[in-house]
C-alpha cells in the first residue's frame, strides 16, 4: 500500500501564515509521494524533490515552480522540458514506491485563459490548454509502452465530473487517460469547492480517498482543495 498526495500550494512562502498548516496537512498522511503544483522550492515537505523548469511564460519569483514531485526514495531518469507548451509545467522521473520502480509524471495543465490576456497574449481561450494535452500525449503513451507502474498527477484544471469545462478539452483528457491505460483515482466535489488536482495511474487500484480542505477557520490556505489516495499494488 502506498499513499499519494496531490495539492496546489498557490506559491505560499515559508514565512507565510499558511505555510505551517499546508505542510502539516500535506504530511499528515505520511505520503510516499507528493505531487504539488504552484510551489516554492523552500516550502516543500521533506524528501527527494524534482521539479519543472522556472520558465512557463509568466513572470516568476525565485524558487517558484509550477509542478514538483517529492518522494521518499531517490529519483532517476528525470526529464523536464524548455519548449512551450510543456515548459515549466511538466516533470517526470522514476522512483521506488513500495519496492517497485515506478514512473511518475507530474503536470500543471494550463488554465483556460493561459496566455490570453496575460503572458504571451497570443492564444484564444482553452487553446494553450489543448496544445498542452496534445504535447502531453506522446509522453504518456511512451510511458505506457513499458511494463512499469505509473503515477500521473498534478493540477489538471478539470473536475470529474466536468463543471463548466470546455467539452472538447475534457474529452481530450478522458481519451488520453484511456489511451494510456491510466485509471483516475480522484473525483467529486465538496462543500468547500471543486477538486482540480488529480491522480491517475496504472499498476495500482484505489483503496481509500481523503480530501484535504483548503479552509482553515475563517480563511483559505490556498485556492485549491487537495486529495490523498491510498493505493494497493496490482
Amino acid at each position: 500500500m502506498i499513499s499519494v498526495v496531490a495539492w496546489n500550494f498557490e506559491f505560499a512562502g515559508r514565512r507565510s501564515r499558511a505555510a505551517p498548516e499546508l505542510l502539516r496537512r500535506s504530511e499528515f498522511y505520511q505520503p510516499d509521494l507528493s505531487v504539488l503544483s504552484e510551489v516554492k522550492l523552500d516550502m516543500l515537505p521533506a524528501g527527494n524533490v524534482i521539479a519543472g523548469g522556472e520558465n512557463w511564460g509568466y513572470p516568476a519569483k525565485s524558487g517558484q515552480r509550477k509542478i514538483a514531485l517529492v518522494a521518499e526514495a531517490p529519483w532517476e531518469d528525470v526529464r523536464a522540458f524548455d519548449e512551450r507548451p510543456l515548459a515549466g509545467r511538466y516533470v517526470e522521473g522514476r522512483t521506488c514506491l513500495s519496492g517497485r520502480e515506478t514512473i511518475v509524471i507530474g503536470v500543471c495543465i494550463p488554465w483556460s485563459f493561459c496566455h490570453v490576456t496575460h503572458g504571451f497574449r497570443d492564444r484564444s481561450r482553452w487553446q494553450e490548454h489543448k496544445d498542452f494535452l496534445r504535447a502531453l500525449r506522446p509522453r504518456l503513451l511512451k510511458a505506457s509502452e513499458t511494463e512499469k507502474p505509473i503515477i500521473f498527477g498534478g493540477d489538471f484544471n478539470h473536475t470529474f465530473p466536468p463543471d463548466s469545462m470546455d467539452a472538447e478539452a475534457h474529452q481530450m483528457l478522458l481519451d488520453l487517460l484511456s489511451e494510456a491505460d491510466l485509471a483516475l483515482f480522484s473525483s467529486g466535489q465538496s462543500k468547500n469547492g471543486r477538486l482540480l488536482n488529480h491522480l491517475a495511474g496504472r499498476g495500482f487500484e484505489l483503496a481509500d480517498t481523503y480530501w484535504i480542505s483548503k479552509v482553515d477557520g475563517d480563511r483559505d490556505l490556498t485556492d485549491h482543495n487537495g486529495i490523498c489516495v491510498d493505493l494497493r499494488e496490482i
